[in-house]
């Protein structure tokens, strides 16, 4: 196995893992929130899952991701959490490079 294929099978995993976890995150936390939020975080992950289908899917969903968690942070919390956002802002950037 070549090592491009090989990191190409690993940033795909890591790809699904990330939307996995959000939609977990967001069915675990779907009480706390109002349905178009929860909408917004469903369609956001499952746009990332997408992303085999045309790049422009990993792009939007992961922007997205970042513009509903603060969106979660005001609405479920009453405050942004500015290192959740730069954490969430750099997983984000290192998933798009990968698969670029």
């Amino acid at each position: 196995m070549c090592f491009n294929h090989f990191m190409t099978v690993i940033t795909e995993i890591l790809i699904y893992l990330y939307a996995a976890l959000m939609i977990l995150a967001t069915l675990s936390a779907h009480f706390k929130m109002p349905a178009w939020l929860f909408g917004a975080n469903l369609i956001s992950a499952i746009s990332i899952l997408c992303f085999p289908l045309n790049l422009i899917f990993l792009k939007v969903g992961l922007i997205a991701i970042i513009i509903v968690a603060i969106l979660n942070g005001l609405l479920i919390n009453g405050k942004i959490r500015v290192h959740h956002i730069i954490v969430r802002i750099c997983i984000s950037l290192l998933l798009y490079l990968l698969a670029i």
